[in-house]
């Protein structure tokens, strides 16, 4: 993994998550379906999650501060693309269509808490606010990630240290101390 491969597999996903959004919102109210709208955005969050995941891994413990760096910058713009999500109005309108469908209503148990708290999701993530206030809560949202991005930087790049004298030290296995006498 290098920083190369990190941008590339962001701009990959983002890319195919972009394609699978206009799918869903295509489908006509009609034709909607679980696997063609439900398990259609389950899936594209599934993906979204595992490469936000991997690269908090990547920016969390590499060494490489190029690499490192680039899974920090890059989880950001995942958490950004991914908070915009539930900013989409068109995507929201899918699922909410969908709802109301006669295969939602078949839906198992938990199929049917998924459906019901994606809804609550889009909502609680500003679907219910106008087109303005959804600009000004998605420009929030931003800012809020990229604080997150500094911030983990920080604590990545961070590389102070203390000193003990051996009184201190006083109690501590042997064992322990050796390695970092």
């Amino acid at each position: 993994v290098n920083a190369v491969v990190i941008k590339e597999a962001v701009k990959d996903i983002i890319a195919i998550s972009d394609n699978r959004i206009k799918k869903i919102v295509s489908v006509p109210a009609k034709g909607k379906a679980t696997v063609n709208t439900l398990m259609a955005f389950d899936e594209l969050l599934y993906d979204l999650g595992d490469l936000a995941q991997k690269l908090g891994v990547v920016a969390s413990t590499y060494q490489n501060d190029s690499t490192r760096n680039a899974a920090n910058d890059e989880g950001g713009n995942l958490g950004n693309y991914a908070n915009d999500l539930f900013l989409n109005e068109g995507l929201y309108k899918a699922i909410k269509t969908y709802s109301t469908s006669a295969a939602a209503k078949e839906l198992r148990p938990n199929q049917q808490k998924f459906l019901k708290e994606t809804i609550i999701a889009f909502e609680k993530s500003g679907m219910k606010l106008d087109s303005a206030g959804r600009k000004e809560l998605q420009a929030l949202n931003e800012k809020l990630v990229n604080l997150g991005i500094e911030f983990d930087r920080n604590i990545a790049e961070y590389k102070d240290s203390v000193t003990f004298s051996e009184a201190q030290l006083v109690g501590v296995a042997e064992n322990t101390k050796k390695p970092w006498m």
